[in-house]
């Protein structure tokens, strides 16, 4: 996958709207799947964290994204991913090695690696990264996901000092109504 932005992107608490200026580029992947339980990504790519990040832009319900998404994402980053859909116990899993967080198309920092993982089981349905209900689904579709991540912060204040962030999420849609509930602690 390949996906480039032309203009600015949105800036955050993180890192100043200036380093991403636009042109540039957002994803630019490789993925492969060896069997559906087990399967690699390589590039650059969203973090597999939160939920809400995770969706698309065209899949959300609103026109922006919660504050809480602009404290607790790591957004895109160079990386490798092992991924895999666990149909029979119907969870996704992502377990990953990032750049460092916040470094699109940028070099490390601090030689140090981001690592994390996300596991979601889908409950009910197959709930996907999808915000709202505006296909008004007739089945109960139902998502509950937990993931967490390490990093050796390098930017001060917090220099040098190791970070543990987890977040765990659930989504709901059925009939057209939707919920979705994230909660995040650093």
């Amino acid at each position: 996958k390949i996906e480039l932005e032309l203009v600015a992107g949105r800036p955050t608490l993180a890192s100043e709207a200036a380093l991403f200026g636009g042109p540039n580029l957002r994803d630019a992947y490789i993925e492969y799947e060896f069997k559906p339980w087990i399967g690699i990504r390589v590039g650059q790519f969203k973090t597999p964290y939160n939920r809400e990040e995770l969706t698309a832009s065209w899949h959300s319900q609103l026109v922006d994204l919660s504050l809480t998404n602009e404290v607790f994402t790591y957004e895109r980053d160079f990386g490798l991913a092992l991924i895999g859909d666990l149909g029979e116990i119907k969870a996704e899993y992502a377990l990953y090695a990032m750049n460092e967080g916040n470094n699109r198309n940028l070099s490390n920092k601090n030689n140090e690696l981001l690592l994390g993982g996300r596991l979601v089981f889908n409950i009910a349905g197959e709930h996907r990264y999808t915000l709202g209900d505006v296909n008004h689904s007739e089945e109960v579709q139902l998502a509950l996901g937990v993931a967490s991540v390490y990093n050796k912060v390098a930017n001060a204040p917090a220099a040098d000092q190791s970070l543990l962030t987890n977040t765990g999420d659930i989504a709901f849609r059925y009939l057209g109504a939707s919920f979705l509930g994230e909660w995040h602690f650093m």
